[in-house]
């Protein structure tokens, strides 16, 4: 549904922000499962070692459900098939859970392991899954979780000025290197 609200004065001289607008989805009565993904961004993630990744799993429905499936997986994008535009990307299974009974209106926070094995952009998918949810639409998250290297991975930016450089401007260009890795960079 899309809520409108509109408020006028005759003595009113702009009437484009007079109004307030809003979509709402509206649920018939059941099972509505909605999963996200908790990642503590405060902590590093080095690639080899071993990070917990929160699942809330949370029952917005007006009925409990049983026995919902959690799944968080890990996905790698494999060589482009020359299809379409989008990368074919598939999901490797990091760990599995089962929650018998959720209550409405509860939620449950499942840990599960991963242990990143490259290092940089990384993303996570969850999955939760039961029979007779009235909106799946909500049943899983992706997360995005950059790893740092456990070696050393240097990494150049240079620093020059913004706007138009133009023949002949004597300017200063700076270059910094930087060790974004978790070992020092010695050679």
């Amino acid at each position: 549904y899309r809520l409108l609200l509109f408020a006028n004065t005759g003595k009113d001289s702009n009437f484009e922000n007079n109004y307030y607008d809003n979509s709402i989805k509206v649920l018939g009565e059941g099972i509505n499962i909605r999963a996200g993904i908790l990642v503590d961004y405060y902590n590093d993630f080095i690639e080899g070692v071993a990070a917990n990744i929160s699942a809330n799993i949370s029952n917005l429905g007006t009925e409990d459900a049983k026995n919902i499936r959690v799944s968080l997986f890990e996905q790698k994008e494999n060589s482009n098939d020359g299809e379409g535009i989008a990368p074919n990307v598939k999901n490797k299974e990091i760990g599995a859970a089962k929650i018998e009974n959720l209550a409405k209106k509860e939620s449950k926070v499942i840990k599960f392991n991963w242990t990143p094995s490259k290092a940089g952009e990384n993303y996570l998918l969850l999955v939760a899954e039961t029979k007779k949810d009235i909106y799946p639409d909500d049943n899983d998250e992706t997360a995005y979780v950059d790893v740092i290297s456990k070696g050393a991975d240097v990494a150049p930016i240079l620093f020059y000025p913004d706007g138009d450089i133009f023949a002949g401007d004597n300017i200063t260009i700076t270059g910094r290197v930087l060790n974004v890795g978790k070992t020092n960079a010695t050679d």
